[in-house]
């Protein structure tokens, strides 16, 4: 009987420490203020009308409040041929503390924004902005709650791959099927510093794209920041490894050909890449189910490589 309740005491303080996902409706988008718009923008049902590329924008008004317990706005929209971003102002109902945006790419239905963890002790406004003139319909705005995937308390740092990390002109590149050696629930987090603290209104600092659709970027990383500095990107393996799968099975530049992968690329003058580092949240930092996938030497041809899948490397862990 005491272990039992024991147990129930701590489902109730493990309960109390995350808060359950809470939607912001629709009903009450766009009336920040006391108002119905926000710069000519309106708002009729679910669907939201930019008169202009990135002027004014349409959302919520939070006043302040303590986001403390959730992770991340989560925006679902009907696709469109342009960039959507979500935005999230921090501060008190009368003092803003800066504002962060994260822009999706053209086509991409969801857009998910961190929480800043320095700042959500107090959430001022949530809103949306267009890169075009035009309509969105909204499907959903989530505030996420419960357990932060990209959590890396704890993980352990690891670098399962030999020769794993390929850094070259693009910024760096990971192939699929190191990423596949991996746990798809571990996480890889790029460092990147920026170097410009006058961004554009529209432009991330780096961008992510499938090895062999460099012009259609998977998503495009970074914020409107407040000054210069590091800041870190988390991503799920089985995040990128999605991202990998959209852009084939190679990518060929000239006579040279490479497994499908992703590339981070940051803006050359905007921002530079620091690290790329992968945290393993089971302390093996592999997939046992693609164990067979793990890098192993052989000779081929008289001469050492690196072997990984259908990958091979050579002992200095340059692809060929």
């Amino acid at each position: 009987m005491k272990k039992t309740l024991s147990f129930v005491c701590a489902l109730l303080a493990s309960a109390m420490m995350f808060a359950q996902n809470m939607d912001l409706p629709m009903s009450k988008c766009g009336q920040a203020n006391g108002g119905t718009d926000w710069g000519g923008v309106t708002v009729s049902g679910n669907t939201i009308h930019f008169p202009m590329a990135w002027e004014g924008g349409a959302g919520w008004w939070i006043g302040g409040e303590p986001w403390t317990n959730y992770n991340a706005v989560v925006l679902e929209i009907e696709p469109v041929d342009w960039k959507v971003a979500i935005n999230v102002e921090y501060g008190t109902a009368t003092q803003s503390n800066g504002y962060e945006q994260k822009i999706g790419t053209p086509g991409n239905g969801t857009i998910r924004i961190d929480l800043n963890a320095a700042k959500k002790s107090a959430v001022q406004k949530v809103y949306i902005q267009s890169e075009m003139m035009g309509d969105v319909v909204v499907k959903s705005c989530t505030v996420e709650g419960g357990a932060d995937p990209y959590d890396i308390s704890g993980a352990t740092e690891v670098q399962p791959i030999v020769g794993g990390v390929e850094n070259g002109d693009y910024g760096i590149k990971i192939f699929q099927s190191q990423l596949e050696a991996m746990n798809p629930n571990d996480v890889v987090v790029f460092r990147i510093n920026v170097l410009s603290g006058e961004k554009k209104l529209g432009y991330g600092i780096a961008k992510l794209v499938a090895m062999d659709d460099w012009y259609n970027p998977q998503e495009e990383i970074g914020n409107i920041l407040d000054g210069t500095g590091a800041a870190d990107y988390k991503y799920l393996v089985k995040d990128l490894i999605k991202y990998a799968k959209k852009g084939g099975n190679t990518w060929v530049i000239g006579a040279d050909s490479q497994a499908a992968g992703v590339i981070l690329n940051t803006y050359d003058g905007e921002s530079e890449l620091i690290s790329t580092k992968f945290y393993s949240k089971s302390g093996t930092g592999l997939n046992t189910v693609k164990a067979n996938q793990v890098a192993v030497k052989v000779f081929e041809n008289g001469q050492l490589v690196i072997k990984q899948g259908d990958v091979r490397m050579n002992v200095l862990g340059t692809q060929f």
